[in-house]
C-alpha cells in the first residue's frame, strides 16, 4: 500500500513536472513567436524602405535627367534655324522646311533615349499651333497638326518659368495616345526677335510601374492631394499584393503631414516617401512599396493532458523558429538577389562596392566600377519576344563573369544594364583592359532557342578615388562614361568630367558658346609653319579663340570638348572652315598664297557633311583646295576607322591635304595609316620639348622623322622654343617646324604685321 502511495505520489509529480515544462515551453513559444513577428515585421520594414528608396531615386534621377535633356535638346540649333529661315511659319510647316525636318530628327532621338517610355513629342509656337508632333515615334501629317494646344496644362506654366527651365505639368489624360502621362517641357532659347516657341514631351505613368523584385512588394505612386492611384505595379503583374482603400486611406496619409517611414493601412504594410511639388514641377507624389502585413499574435491550444500540452508547445516552438527564419532567408535573397538572371542586383552591388572602398582607404590602391549596356536590346525584345530578351539577359552573366576574377562582382542594375566591381585595379590601362576583354567575349554569338543572337555592348568606367570615393558618385560617373561610349562608337569609355552631360558648367557653357556663335566672339589665331633651313613661310596653324565676355581669351580646351558630343559641333565646324577660307583668300588678294591647316574633332571626322562644308566654301572663296589641310589625330581615325577612311579619301580627291597631329601619342596601326591618303606627320610636343634632356623622346623624335620620310611624308615639330633644340632637329633630318622661338599664335592683323617686319628684314 505504501509502494503504491508512493508511485502515486511520483506520479503526480512527474505530472507536475511535464506542467511546469510545458507551460514554460508554451511561454517560450509565446515570446519567441512576438519576438520572431517584431523581427518579421522589422525586416520587412527594411525591404520596403529600400525598395521605396531605389525607386524614389530612380524617379529623381528620371526627372534630372529628363530635365538635362531637355535642355541640351532646347540648344539645338535646328529650331532656331526653322525660325530664321525665310517664308511663314505656316508655309514652312506646309511645305516641309529642312530645319524642321531636323528638329523632328533630333526630337525622335529622345525615344532611343528612353527606350518606350515616350508616347508623344511635340514643337509648338507661342501661338499655341504645333509645328510638329510625334506619337509613337510617328511624325503627324499637315492636316493633323492642332492649331492650339494653349489649352494644355504644361502650356502656359513653361512660358512662366522662362528660358532654362524645364516644367513638369501634373499627370493628364494624353488627347493623342489616351494614356496617363506627365510631360516635360521648356522654351527653346536663342529664337529671332519675337518668336518663342516649347518643345515637350509625354511619358505614360505606367512606364514607372516597373515591377519589383519580389514579386510580393506592390510598387505604386499616389496623388497626394487625391489619394489617387496613378501607377501601380499590380496592374502590371496581375496579381495583388493585399487591398488598400487607396482614396480613403492615402488621403488621409497626406494629411497626416509625414513625409516618409512605414505604416499600417488596413491589412498592408507602407513605406511611403513625399516628393513634393515645386515651381517647376507640378506633381505632388507618394512613392509606395506595400506588402501584406505580418501578423504578430500568438494563437495556441492548451489540452488537458500534459502529453499534448508538451507536444503542442514543441511543435509551436519549431514552427516559428522555422517560419520565421525561413522568411527571412527569402526577403534577404530578395533584397540583395535579381528575379531573373539571380545575379546580385544594385543593392548588393552598393555594398560591395562600399566595403571595397573601406578597404582600399585603409589598405591603399584602386577599384574599378564598371557599367555595360547592351546596344539595341530592344530590337531582341521587339523582334522575337521577351521571352528571348530574357534568355539573353541570363546568358550575359557567365559570358562577363569567365572574364572577371574571383573576388570581382557582377550585378545587373536592371533592364539590360550590368554593373562591375574590379576590387583592385592599379591603374586606367587595367580597367580598360578588362573592358575591353569583355567586348570581345560578348562578340561570340548567343545561342537563344534555335537562334544565334549577335551582341554588341557599351562601357562605362570609373575608378577611384579620381572619379569619385562613394558608390553613388562612382556609379553615376560610369553611367555618364557608358553613353558617351555608346554615342560616340568607342566600346569603352573612361570617365571624364569636360563629358559629364550632368555638369552644370556644360550645359552653362553650351548655351554660351551657341550666342558666342551668333555674337562674333569666336576669333581664329594663326601661328607659323617655317622652313629649319631657311626660316621662310611654310603655312600656318589655325587655333581658335573664344573671346569670352567675362572670361576673356578661352582657349579650345576649355570648350571645345564640351561641343564635341552635342550637335554644337557642326555649326562649330562650319565657321572654322569658313573663317580659314576666308582669310585665305584675303591673302590672295595681297598677294600672299597661305597654306592654312584646320584642327577637326572625331565626331566631325566621321561626318560626310564636313567634306561638303569644305568643298561649299572652297568654291564660294574661289581657293584652291591645296591651300587647306585638315588635321586630326591619331585617335579619331581609330575610333572608328571605316568610317575615317571614307572622309578621307574624299577629301584627297578634292585636293585637301591630310595632317596627323601629335603623331606618337595615340595607338593608331601602322600598317593602317599605309593606306590612308595622309600628306603630313606632326611630332607632339611632348617629345619634341624635352628630346634635348631625355634620350628616350630624341630616340622618338628622329624614328618618327625617318618613318614620315621613308613614307614619303612631310614631317613638322611642335613646341620648338630655343636654337639648340632647332639644330637638333635639323641635324635629324627634320625641314619644317613652328614654336615660339618663331612666333606665338596671332590673330590676323598681328600676323600681318609679323609677316611685313620679316619682309623688311630680309630687304
Amino acid at each position: 500500500m505504501r509502494m503504491l502511495r508512493r508511485r502515486s505520489k511520483s506520479l503526480a509529480w512527474l505530472r507536475l513536472g511535464a506542467l511546469v515544462a510545458g507551460v514554460v515551453l508554451v511561454g517560450a513559444s509565446v515570446g519567441l513567436s512576438i519576438l520572431g513577428a517584431r523581427d518579421d515585421r522589422a525586416t520587412l520594414d527594411s525591404g520596403l524602405m529600400r525598395e521605396d528608396r531605389k525607386h524614389t531615386e530612380a524617379i529623381n534621377e528620371y526627372f534630372g535627367r529628363a530635365r538635362d535633356l531637355m535642355l541640351l535638346q532646347a540648344q539645338n540649333p535646328s529650331f532656331a534655324d526653322f525660325y530664321a529661315s525665310a517664308g511663314t511659319r505656316i508655309d514652312k510647316v506646309a511645305a516641309g522646311n529642312a530645319h524642321l525636318d531636323q528638329a523632328v530628327h533630333s526630337l525622335a532621338y529622345l525615344e532611343d533615349l528612353y527606350g518606350g517610355r515616350i508616347g508623344e513629342i511635340c514643337f509648338i509656337d507661342h501661338s499655341g499651333a504645333e509645328n510638329a508632333r510625334l506619337v509613337r515615334g510617328k511624325r503627324a501629317t499637315f492636316s493633323s497638326l492642332s492649331l492650339n494646344e494653349s489649352a494644355n496644362p504644361f502650356f502656359w506654366p513653361t512660358f512662366a518659368v522662362g528660358v532654362g527651365q524645364v516644367y513638369q505639368a501634373a499627370a493628364y489624360i494624353s488627347p493623342d495616345t489616351h494614356d496617363l502621362v506627365i510631360s516635360n517641357s521648356t522654351l527653346v532659347p536663342g529664337l529671332p526677335s519675337g518668336q518663342q516657341a516649347v518643345i515637350h514631351f509625354e511619358v505614360s505613368m505606367a512606364s514607372f510601374a516597373d515591377i519589383t523584385a519580389d514579386p510580393g512588394i506592390r510598387f505604386m505612386i499616389v496623388d497626394a492631394p487625391t489619394g489617387t492611384t496613378i501607377a501601380d505595379s499590380r496592374m502590371l503583374a496581375g496579381a495583388s499584393a493585399g487591398s488598400v482603400d487607396d482614396g480613403h486611406a492615402f488621403a488621409a496619409l497626406a494629411k497626416s503631414g509625414r513625409d516618409n517611414g512605414v505604416t499600417t493601412i488596413g491589412d498592408v504594410r507602407v513605406a511611403f516617401d513625399h516628393l513634393k511639388s515645386t515651381k517647376t514641377n507640378a506633381n505632388d507624389w507618394y512613392i509606395i512599396a506595400a506588402a501584406p502585413a505580418l501578423n504578430a499574435g500568438f494563437g495556441g491550444y492548451f489540452g488537458a493532458r500534459t502529453l499534448i500540452l508538451v507536444g503542442a508547445a514543441l511543435a509551436l516552438f519549431i514552427f516559428a523558429l522555422a517560419s520565421f527564419r525561413g522568411y527571412q532567408r527569402r526577403l534577404e535573397h530578395a533584397a540583395v538577389t535579381d528575379a531573373l538572371t539571380s545575379l546580385p542586383n544594385r543593392n548588393m552591388l552598393c555594398d560591395e562596392v562600399e566595403q571595397a572602398l573601406t578597404a582600399k582607404r585603409r589598405n591603399g590602391g584602386a577599384v574599378a566600377v564598371l557599367v555595360v549596356d547592351l546596344d539595341r536590346f530592344k530590337e531582341v525584345n521587339d523582334t522575337l519576344g521577351h521571352h528571348y530578351g530574357d534568355q539573353l539577359l541570363t546568358a550575359i552573366g557567365p559570358r562577363i563573369r569567365s572574364v572577371l576574377r574571383d573576388g570581382d562582382t557582377i550585378a545587373r542594375l536592371g533592364g539590360d544594364e550590368f554593373g562591375l566591381l574590379l576590387r583592385s585595379v592599379h591603374g586606367p590601362a587595367e580597367a580598360v583592359d578588362v573592358a575591353n576583354r569583355i567586348l570581345a567575349r560578348l562578340s561570340d554569338p548567343f545561342q537563344v532557342g534555335d537562334l544565334a543572337l549577335q551582341v554588341e555592348a557599351s562601357i562605362g568606367i570609373a575608378i577611384s578615388p579620381q572619379h569619385g570615393n562613394d558608390y553613388t558618385e562612382l556609379l553615376q560617373h560610369a553611367d555618364t562614361a557608358m553613353y558617351v561610349a555608346k554615342q560616340s562608337g568607342l566600346g569603352a569609355s573612361l570617365y571624364d568630367t569636360a563629358l559629364d552631360s550632368h555638369d552644370p558648367r556644360r550645359l552653362l557653357l553650351l548655351g554660351e558658346l551657341r550666342r558666342a556663335l551668333d555674337n562674333g566672339e569666336l576669333v581664329m589665331h594663326y601661328q607659323p609653319k617655317t622652313f629649319l633651313s631657311t626660316d621662310e613661310l611654310r603655312g600656318v596653324e589655325a587655333l581658335l579663340r573664344w573671346n569670352h565676355p567675362l572670361r576673356g581669351l578661352m582657349l579650345p580646351d576649355d570648350f571645345i570638348p564640351y561641343a564635341e558630343h552635342t550637335a554644337l559641333i557642326q555649326p562649330l565646324t562650319d565657321w572654322v572652315i569658313e573663317r580659314a577660307v576666308t582669310d585665305i583668300k584675303g591673302w590672295l588678294d595681297a598677294g600672299r598664297e597661305i597654306a592654312v591647316s584646320i584642327n577637326v574633332s572625331t565626331r566631325s571626322l566621321h561626318d560626310h557633311r564636313l567634306c561638303d562644308s569644305i568643298a561649299e566654301q572652297l568654291q564660294r572663296h574661289n581657293v584652291p583646295s591645296r591651300l587647306l589641310i585638315v588635321e586630326i589625330t591619331e585617335t579619331a581615325i581609330m575610333t572608328e576607322p571605316a568610317k575615317a577612311r571614307e572622309v578621307l579619301v574624299a577629301l584627297d580627291e578634292m585636293g585637301v591635304e591630310v595632317s596627323i597631329d601629335d603623331f606618337g601619342t595615340g595607338q593608331s596601326s601602322l600598317a593602317y595609316l599605309t593606306t590612308l591618303p595622309i600628306h603630313e606627320l606632326k611630332i607632339d610636343r611632348s617629345f619634341v620639348t624635352h628630346m634635348r634632356s631625355r634620350a628616350d623622346d630624341a630616340v622618338i623624335v628622329r624614328s618618327v622623322i625617318d618613318l614620315g620620310h621613308n613614307l614619303g611624308l612631310r614631317v613638322v615639330a611642335e613646341g620648338v622654343e630655343d636654337h639648340d633644340t632647332r639644330e637638333q632637329l635639323y641635324e635629324a633630318g627634320c625641314l619644317i617646324a613652328q614654336g615660339y622661338l618663331w612666333s606665338r599664335p596671332l590673330a590676323v592683323d598681328a600676323l600681318d604685321a609679323w609677316l611685313q617686319s620679316r619682309d623688311v628684314v630680309r630687304q
